[in-house]
């Protein structure tokens, strides 16, 4: 289920830091996936959709989320990491698909199976149980 406040961010390893401005009408919670909407070029919380590019997931900031629900395009920019961090997961992925893809299904949560708009969140690196896994998430590997 997408987020609907902060999520505690879990980390194996950081590998990048990087800012994106923010799609208008967008908040992004602390520890959400976020993505790139390819046809705008600004960042939200990360969806299944068509021209959905992940780029990492968002650091925590003094505000705590990055609230551009009343700004415009680019009012305000987000933090991201990227590397290995702890995911939800929809059940379906188990230890023997470490090393595999692990598919975006909303702004919190991965699957095995990629959903109508394919959009990859990046490798499944670790299995911790029937609801999290963490997913290394770097946007020239995925």
């Amino acid at each position: 289920m997408a987020l609907s406040a902060q999520k505690l961010l879990l980390f194996a390893n950081v590998t990048a830091r990087i800012g994106l401005l923010v799609k208008t009408l967008t908040t992004i919670y602390r520890g959400a996936t976020v993505g790139v909407d390819t046809t705008v070029g600004y960042a939200m919380g990360a969806v299944e959709q068509a021209g959905m590019q992940v780029q990492g997931v968002a650091i925590p900031n003094a505000a705590g989320d990055y609230d551009n629900s009343a700004g415009a395009d680019g009012a305000i920019g987000v933090i991201v990491y990227q590397g290995e961090f702890e995911r939800s997961q929809d059940g379906s992925i188990t230890q023997v698909h470490v090393g595999q893809q692990a598919w975006l299904v909303d702004d919190e949560t991965v699957s095995l199976a990629p959903g109508a708009n394919t959009v990859k969140c990046g490798q499944i690196t670790k299995y911790v149980s029937a609801t999290s896994v963490y997913v290394q998430i770097v946007p020239g590997w995925i």
